[in-house]
């Protein structure tokens, strides 16, 4: 793994907990690779953090802020952490069994989303880094949600010129059930926009549920 020093003054962001390293911060003296992971130290030889760069703005997105390997293990704990938080909020549960995983830097996973669906799991990076640990992340999840997976899909990220979706793990369907609120919805994981369908509304779709009860509703935005 590379080292990477920043320029004078540009650690402060990092010392706060900020995981994005913006290409201007970087004192390069050598080539790098998209998804490639570095370590990332202040002009004065101080660890950072450990992250993927990237050829953008957002030169390196930070997914450890301890010095340590970045292997089946981390990968294990970081999404056994996630699943425990959502737990601690009551998902998933008999009513609803669609939630998201892993949101990006709210899980100190900066570039990542993970959606699951039932028994389906949605791998979507927004970063190369990530893309190129897809399945190390998809043996990482298998461990983590055991009986409870039985497919994982990968969705590629517009960075690798493709916008297809791969099955990495279990045999794809052409429909895809998970319930919120009690309600069953169908859905097409290959083929939907980003993970499939929208679970950050889950709150605003209860919320007009009241709002529209006894009613029909025009939805012009909705594609499931």
């Amino acid at each position: 793994m590379k080292t990477i020093a920043l320029k004078p003054g540009k650690e402060k962001s990092l010392f706060r907990g900020h995981p994005w390293v913006f290409s201007g911060a970087l004192n390069l003296k050598e080539s790098l690779h998209n998804g490639e992971l570095v370590r990332v130290q202040s002009h004065r030889g101080q660890f950072l953090g450990i992250g993927h760069y990237q050829n953008a703005s957002i030169a390196i997105r930070i997914i450890s802020f301890e010095d340590q390997p970045i292997d089946e293990a981390f990968w294990q704990k970081s999404l056994q952490s996630a699943l425990e938080t959502r737990q601690r909020l009551g998902l998933p549960n008999a009513d609803t069994n669609m939630y998201r995983l892993v949101h990006g830097e709210g899980d100190s996973l900066t570039g990542l989303v993970i959606d699951v669906y039932a028994k389906t799991a949605v791998i979507q990076p927004h970063s190369h880094g990530m893309f190129l640990q897809a399945k190390n992340i998809a043996t990482a999840l298998k461990e983590v949600l055991g009986n409870e997976l039985e497919c994982i899909i990968l969705k590629h990220p517009s960075a690798t010129n493709s916008t297809q979706a791969e099955v990495l793990y279990g045999e794809a369907s052409t429909e895809y059930m998970a319930k919120e609120w009690g309600l069953s919805y169908s859905l097409d994981l290959l083929n939907g926009q980003k993970t499939g369908f929208f679970v950050d509304q889950r709150e605003n779709r209860k919320k007009l549920a009241q709002y529209s009860s006894g009613k029909k509703v025009l939805n012009t935005f909705c594609y499931n």
